[in-house]
């Protein structure tokens, strides 16, 4: 549980560090109020932006970008994904706290290891809801197993079961985001640039699922691995 723990350390420390620098002037007893402050801090839980996702190789990523900086110049109304952001989502949770988190894991690092390691295959351009009204262009996969959607509901299940979220009901399409609309008063039927033959066909061996932590930067979202499950070895 390290990682969850190192972030809070640090600013815990430069918490006291800054209240000590104090306490020599008419700050009296700040170390005593920064332990305070620290042990406050220790005992509330961490909340994170949390995703789990499938991570592409770095070629796939790389012929991506050459896609999506093409659409950027001829669909500039929508906002095109670039490396090393590709990835295929399979469970979106939002704001988790590291309690929770690290319950969850101990329980799908068992499920995912039963899983064995299986191939998608890259299919077709998607959009969501409809073409016609496009909000979402996005990547489709062919997963003959629906291997996908049966990791997505090992993780539903585990967070679930730890209080944490619902089991969705509704139907799931994996996929890899390209671009999201801008201005949705602006969505309407647009000229993208066709899919390339190249990336059609592409094979993604899938052998690990990677926990995210999405931050909102002002650049945009920045993605930082967790930790990551890996699925049956001996396969």
């Amino acid at each position: 549980m390290d990682w969850f723990l190192n972030k809070r350390q640090n600013f815990c420390a430069s918490v006291s560090i800054g209240w000590k620098s104090r306490s020599n002037s008419f700050y009296g007893n700040a170390e005593i109020t920064s332990n305070a402050v620290c042990l406050f801090i220790q005992n509330t839980p961490v909340k994170r932006r949390i995703f789990f996702a499938i991570e592409l190789p770095q070629v796939l990523q790389s012929q991506l970008t050459h896609y999506t900086t093409a659409g950027q110049s001829q669909v500039p109304s929508f906002k095109w994904v670039s490396s090393p952001n590709f990835h295929l989502t399979l469970k979106f949770l939002g704001n988790v706290n590291d309690e929770i988190l690290h319950k969850a894991k101990s329980t799908l690092e068992h499920e995912i290891r039963e899983l064995n390691p299986f191939n998608l295959t890259v299919s077709h351009l998607g959009a969501f809801p409809a073409w016609q009204h496009a909000k979402v262009i996005w990547l489709g996969v062919e997963d003959q197993k629906r291997t996908c959607a049966q990791i997505k509901s090992v993780i539903e299940t585990s967070f679930y079961q730890t209080h944490c979220v619902s089991q969705a009901e509704k139907d799931y399409t994996p996929h890899i985001t390209l671009a999201r609309l801008k201005n949705k008063s602006l969505s309407k039927t647009r000229d993208f640039p066709p899919l390339p033959d190249d990336l059609s066909g592409i094979v993604i061996l899938v052998d690990r699922v990677t926990c995210f932590e999405s931050r909102l930067e002002p650049k945009g979202p920045l993605y930082q691995s967790l930790f990551k499950l890996s699925l049956k070895s001996d396969w």
